[in-house]
């Protein structure tokens, strides 16, 4: 039984020739099990922005999903923690005596 929001969204074909996508050959499926109330709340938000729910899901998820990554791999220092970072970046680099002999010692077995 369709909602009323979901009358006015199309619904992709569910077989036919698979489609080619901007990073290549749509090949791999993503299911997930809804609610009736998750159901019509992204039927209502795709049909507002003119996608197929699939289309929306995926183009949400995936803008999320880059956000997330990005996230992960950014550093944030405050101020204190941004100073101390750069003054170490540019303090001469002063080993001391047991760092010297590491290296000494790595350098001989390295170019035997």
């Amino acid at each position: 039984m369709r909602t009323g929001a979901e009358k006015n969204v199309k619904c992709p074909p569910t077989h036919g020739p698979k489609k080619s996508g901007a990073h290549g050959t749509k090949n791999a499926r993503l299911r997930a099990r809804l609610s009736s109330s998750q159901q019509e709340i992204l039927a209502q938000a795709a049909a507002l922005e003119g996608q197929t729910i699939s289309r929306f899901v995926i183009t949400h998820a995936q803008a999320a999903a880059q956000r997330t990554i990005t996230e992960h791999r950014t550093l944030t220092l405050n101020e204190e923690d941004s100073r101390a970072f750069a003054e170490a970046l540019l303090a001469p680099w002063n080993p001391d005596e047991e760092l010297r002999e590491h290296i000494r010692r790595m350098r001989e077995t390295f170019d035997r």
